[in-house]
């Protein structure tokens, strides 16, 4: 029992000073080893610089080497392919209200003719009652076989007549009246009525069946099966398939850059409000000789063939809004730098052969909506500088940064 009191007792009188001296210099001791050991690694290397981050070594960094470091690009001549962007609403090619020829009862309606589907010319949308024309047809053909008996026997006795003259011995010739020509006459006339009255009623049979006057794609139906038509009744609204429309408004400067012969230039159109990146291609027609009353501007006429595909989202809709890249003239021998380039109206950055900074006057002949195009050449071979640093000095020396991220 007294063996536990008195180890207690020990262990207290020697942990004491232990905790207050040799603890701390422990602590202290373990720091210093460590950062011995990681002052020694290797330092780390820095990632390649690309894309954005060579504007930023140009912004911060600097003189690196013998120059400021920028990114340059080679002032070449090109050709260049004038795109002049407009706008459009889709509109109908063809468009019809389609009317009941024949008046009478709707017998039946085809399932395909409901609003969007597509149709190919002659296909059967409606059929109108046809029992009591098919009546009359059958009137009207007894009248011809009734004619042609008629016409036989007034040629039958034609003949004879001839034929009885001639026994007789007359001399002279015999007239129209004994020929009997007015009565032979008379009943040709009434077998060419019949047959067209035939003619006629088959016609009106034939327009009880309404077919698709074209390639369409049915825009609205208007009657029921039952509902008893006149002829000229409207049954519905259909829109031609194979093409669609749309105007193209151009001001007078994108005017001069439009191709000589205007019919068959290529257009590209896409949805200004859609992500989707689908495009469509048309061609230009004819400029509209009447200016807009609404814009003052001239317009152009564009076609878009094959424009609906209902089984997809790409297909157009009318009254859909475009807007449209028309491929205009080339420009030969000119110098094509973005807009970003523009240091101020009329001026770039150049980098010339002795990698100095200047200061490039320019007379633009085109600026579209990325792009300005000039002809002014540099007196030497040159390079249009992208990079922007804080302060520009003309004269200074510079250091073109590669693609690779490496001055040169």
């Amino acid at each position: 029992m007294p063996l536990i009191p008195r180890t207690s007792s020990i262990l207290m009188k020697f942990s004491t000073p232990f905790l207050k001296v040799i603890l701390p210099i422990l602590i202290i001791g373990v720091g210093l080893v460590s950062w011995a050991i990681l002052k020694n690694l290797p330092p780390k290397k820095a990632p390649k610089a690309s894309g954005n981050v060579k504007f930023k070594i140009a912004h911060e960094s600097g003189k690196v080497g013998d120059g400021i470091p920028v990114i340059a690009y080679p002032l070449v001549q090109q050709d260049y392919q004038v795109k002049i962007i407009s706008r459009g609403v889709v509109t109908a090619g063809e468009e019809i209200d389609l009317s009941a020829e024949s008046s009478g009862k709707i017998m039946s309606i085809a399932p395909e003719f409901e609003p969007g589907s597509m149709i190919k010319k002659g296909h059967l949308l409606v059929k109108v009652d046809t029992l009591d024309l098919e009546a009359d047809l059958i009137i009207a053909q007894s009248r011809i076989a009734q004619a042609e008996a008629v016409l036989a026997q007034e040629q039958a006795r034609a003949d004879q007549a001839l034929l009885n003259w001639e026994e007789i011995g007359y001399e002279e010739a015999p007239t129209a009246l004994v020929l009997r020509k007015p009565q032979l006459k008379q009943a040709q006339a009434s077998l060419d009525s019949a047959i067209a009255q035939v003619e006629k009623i088959e016609r009106e049979i034939a327009r009880a069946s309404v077919v698709a006057p074209f390639d369409c794609i049915i825009a609205e139906r208007t009657v029921s099966v039952g509902e008893i038509v006149n002829r000229g009744k409207a049954l519905g609204r259909l829109i031609g398939s194979d093409y669609v429309t749309t105007t193209l408004p151009v001001s007078e400067q994108d005017r001069t850059f439009l191709p000589t012969q205007l019919d068959g230039t290529i257009v590209d159109f896409v949805h200004p409000l859609s992500s989707s990146g689908h495009h469509w291609q048309g061609i230009l027609t004819h400029i509209i000789p009447e200016v807009n009353s609404s814009t003052k501007l001239p317009h152009i006429a564009a076609r878009i063939n094959a424009p609906f595909s209902p089984q997809t989202t790409h297909s157009l809709q009318i009254g859909q809004p475009l807007l449209a890249s028309i491929h205009g003239r080339i420009l030969e021998d000119v110098y094509v730098v973005p807009k970003s380039a523009l240091r101020s109206p009329d001026e770039i950055h150049i980098m010339d052969e002795d990698n100095t900074l200047q200061l490039h006057k320019i007379t633009p002949i085109l600026t579209d909506q990325d792009h300005i195009i000039f002809r002014d050449a540099p007196d030497t071979p040159a390079h249009w500088v992208e990079s922007k640093l804080q302060s520009w000095k003309i004269g200074k020396t510079l250091s073109l940064i590669t693609e690779t991220g490496e001055d040169s």
